[in-house]
């Protein structure tokens, strides 16, 4: 499959789940519902995120520019990375700037993030935090050359 075709189709999966994550955080804003346990280990209910990454308060003069910043920076590497051909970056990196994204949506929108999926024992996050998280573990992955031993 030509690269092009193949970039654009997983790009169609990442704007996939970038439309799950804003259909379920505009559910769970407004519908909010009694917690729904799946298991003893997760539940789904909403919660409003006010901090970042672990948990960190900045003032939301802060966060907006930092995070448009990071964005931007993110948009120049993954078009260099589709220029390259270099698949595996391009997926990664629209995987985190549409997780990030949609937390920004969230962040300039209510001052907060929405989050929704409640792990016991660990934390409350969102659709738009697995993509992050799974973006950067990969890319962490494939700087250590773990993927394209060569």
């Amino acid at each position: 499959m030509k690269f092009k075709v193949k970039a654009w189709l997983t790009i169609d999966l990442v704007l996939l789940l970038f439309i799950l994550d804003r259909v379920l955080k505009i559910y769970f804003y407004y519908v909010g519902a009694e917690p729904v346990f799946l298991s003893r280990f997760i539940s789904f209910h909403t919660e409003f995120n006010e901090g970042v990454a672990f948990g960190i308060h900045l003032p939301t003069l802060i966060i907006v520019p930092l995070v448009v910043a990071i964005l931007a920076l993110l948009v120049y590497f993954a078009t260099k990375a589709y220029q390259e051909k270099n698949y595996f970056v391009f997926v990664v990196l629209n995987l985190i700037i549409a997780g990030g994204f949609s937390n920004f949506i969230d962040r300039f929108k209510y001052n907060y993030v929405i989050d929704y999926i409640d792990l016991k024992y660990f934390t409350v996050f969102n659709v738009a935090d697995v993509m992050i998280t799974l973006g950067v573990g990969l890319l962490v992955l494939d700087r250590l050359r773990i993927f394209n031993k060569k």
